[in-house]
């Protein structure tokens, strides 16, 4: 699946690209990073546009981090018991990550039962 993008160039031109869609789902039970979106190589960069994260442990709440490579971008707490944070920013992207860096995650606390969800485009660099 695709994605138009429109890129305002120099002089006021705009031109059209296409870009791959792309999403990722994480469990995580300990406070251990772990790739959301794995790199995507060399000249690719990958927009975020959406993020969702839920806690499913009965007792033990977490602050998650949403990172690009090991650079926070994002923090929010997860309560017990479905604890969640959404964010969607539509076609305009949350953040945009750095060449070939994996989106990732982590959770401030051990024995947690939390699912992460990204989703974006990449946008390759040599266009």
């Amino acid at each position: 699946m695709t994605k138009m993008i429109y890129d305002q160039g120099e002089l006021g031109t705009e031109t059209v690209k296409e870009a791959a869609l792309t999403d990722g789902t994480t469990n995580y039970t300990t406070n251990a990073a772990a790739d959301v979106i794995a790199a995507p190589g060399a000249t690719v960069k990958i927009a975020v546009t959406s993020i969702l994260a839920s806690n499913g442990h009965a007792t033990q709440g977490t602050k998650v981090s949403i990172r690009n490579g090991t650079t926070v971008v994002y923090t929010g707490f997860l309560a017990a018991l479905g604890g969640q944070i959404s964010l969607v920013a539509g076609d305009v992207p949350l953040f945009i990550g750095a060449l070939n860096a994996p989106i990732t995650a982590i959770c401030g606390t051990t024995g947690v039962d939390v699912d992460v969800t990204v989703a974006g485009f990449t946008i390759t660099e040599n266009d």
